[in-house]
């Protein structure tokens, strides 16, 4: 085995995520960044199942996405607020 042989579920879990955000609307370099930083540390971590590699980086920017959009409403609310 060599080293391309160990790295594949790496390789197949990112096209997995990436076609997902793809088809969210993501372009598909931020897609990539965004799920290839979890994607390795996953794999670091000894996961090197690729459905779990993909599903959890899924997550893991979903969650991201999430806490995202509720920093930016509890800012845009204190704004408001300040303002108003």
């Amino acid at each position: 085995m060599n080293c391309f042989d160990a790295t594949i579920p790496i390789y197949d879990a990112a096209a997995i995520a990436v076609h997902y955000f793809v088809a969210k609307g993501y372009a598909p370099a931020e897609a990539h960044q965004r799920t290839m930083k979890h994607i390795t540390e996953l794999f670091s971590r000894g996961e090197q199942r690729t459905l779990m590699l993909a599903n959890r980086a899924i997550e893991a920017v979903e969650r991201e996405e999430r806490a995202e959009r509720e920093l930016m409403d509890a800012s845009l609310e204190a704004l408001f607020r300040e303002l108003g």
